[in-house]
């Protein structure tokens, strides 16, 4: 591809498997240059982030796809730790009974985990399912000034779940295998309910003239060893081709984020017509490598990763300086350059500064 690019296009014609052969723009994942650093320290990347690497404008939506509405009493308590965590919680209490979970997160970062979810029984599932739901406003203003902001530099994502994404958040993952083998319907009608308003919303948005790279989580529910390819197919495949087809209609681009084995599942993120799939762990996280990844998939499917955070929290700048040339000879087309998730350190280490810019060092070296 002749002539010099901007970040927004080199991202983009990475994104359609078109960007000139070793060309590894970095789009740093969960980090958005231009908006206000998690913790003060992470304030010099973000320097660095803005001028070397492409901008990732974060459009966070205030959408809930599982809160029912009123007469369902939604009651959240929050309280710390002794170990400098919050642990909040929330009860749902409406006709028939209560619904609970409970989140233990760090302050000030991305880092939290479910400890107790809502649905832990086909009861609770059947309870939830007869509260109503009102659809939340899904206002596409914000994207237009963050697009302007980004401008040539990069581009603005928006994430969402996919409705396997909410289930597989609100049910605790034993009992939701379990009722995918004794009562597969009733999973199958939970997750139709909220394909419906995670549709609604999307195409209000694309209604609206919002044209982000739309960012879809939750595949990862139905991966296995958690359960069998028929089922990733039953949950994933069914209700998200027709999300993303509807997305392609106005003519935006989507990615799917799904940690954890690949190899049985693969070639239907390919049939579903994602564009680019993150992050594609490797082994020993994952069950493939880049090369058989790119061999199977081809340019039908962009890769976007695949340096583990973990690596750029603990390894030598120099090792992931190998990873980056290493990933940019497995893939020479068709790659974004990315972290495997958000850095949650607080305060941000020497160590992780170091390894971003080496990664963006090595990305730009061909340039």
């Amino acid at each position: 591809m002749a002539g010099p690019q901007t970040n927004r296009e080199r991202v983009l014609a990475a994104l359609a498997c078109q960007n000139a052969p070793g060309d590894l723009p970095f789009l740093p994942w969960g980090l958005d240059a231009l908006a206000a650093p998690p913790h003060p320290s992470y304030a010099p990347l973000f320097q660095i982030l803005g001028e070397k690497a492409a901008i990732k404008r974060r459009w966070v939506g205030h959408h809930d796809f599982f809160l029912p509405a009123p007469p369902v009493v939604t009651d959240t308590q929050k309280h710390s730790r002794h170990d400098g965590t919050v642990v909040e919680t929330v009860h749902l209490r409406g006709p028939g009974g209560e619904l609970t979970c409970e989140r233990r997160g760090i302050p000030g970062t991305t880092a939290s985990e479910a400890t107790s979810r809502y649905l832990k029984s086909e009861a609770d599932v059947e309870r939830y399912l007869e509260w109503p739901f009102v659809d939340q406003p899904a206002d596409a203003e914000p994207y237009f000034g963050l697009d302007r902001d980004a401008g040539s530099r990069g581009v603005v994502t928006h994430r969402i779940p996919s409705a396997l994404g909410v289930v597989g958040e609100a049910f605790e993952p034993e009992p939701f295998a379990l009722c995918s083998v004794e009562n597969n319907e009733l999973v199958l009608t939970l997750i139709e309910v909220i394909a419906q308003r995670v549709t609604r919303y999307v195409r209000r948005l694309l209604e609206g003239g919002a044209r982000p790279i739309f960012i879809i989580g939750g595949p990862e529910f139905a991966t296995p060893p958690l359960l069998s390819p028929r089922r990733f197919d039953d949950y994933v495949v069914r209700f998200d081709q027709p999300l993303i087809g509807l997305i392609h209609s106005y003519g935006c681009r989507v990615l799917v984020h799904c940690h954890g084995r690949l190899n049985a599942v693969l070639e239907r993120f390919v049939d579903m017509g994602v564009d680019g799939l993150h992050p594609i762990e490797t082994l020993p996280m994952g069950d493939v490598t880049l090369t058989e990844v790119k061999r199977r998939v081809g340019d039908r499917l962009c890769l976007v990763g695949n340096v583990q955070i973990g690596d750029m929290m603990s390894a030598e700048p120099e090792d992931i300086r190998r990873q980056v040339r290493a990933i940019r000879a497995q893939v020479p087309v068709g790659m974004i350059l990315t972290t495997s998730a958000t850095p949650y350190e607080s305060p941000m280490s020497q160590r992780l500064y170091d390894n971003y810019i080496a990664a963006i060092e090595e990305a730009n070296e061909w340039r």
